[in-house]
């Protein structure tokens, strides 16, 4: 049951980023730390993954998509 009239809910889910999350960031950090090419949030590709790492010789081209708890829920939430 919604606790939050049409209005309110409407603004909370306007104020929910997709895109430069914590997680997303820190993730990248990591990689640029570590010397690691991908590229983030490409609209070509089906899903719109946060991060793609492009084929190379003798390498699969890998997506990755990060999600947090606020979609997916969290035991202590």
């Amino acid at each position: 049951m919604d606790n939050l009239t049409p209005e309110q809910r409407k603004r909370n889910m306007r104020n929910i980023r997709f895109k430069g999350t914590v997680p997303e960031r820190r993730l990248a950090h990591e990689l640029r730390k570590r010397k690691i090419y991908f590229s983030q949030h490409s609209a070509k590709i089906v899903g719109k993954p946060d991060f793609i790492f492009r084929r190379k010789k003798g390498r699969k081209k890998v997506l990755v998509f990060v999600d947090s708890d606020f979609w997916h829920g969290h035991p202590t939430n």
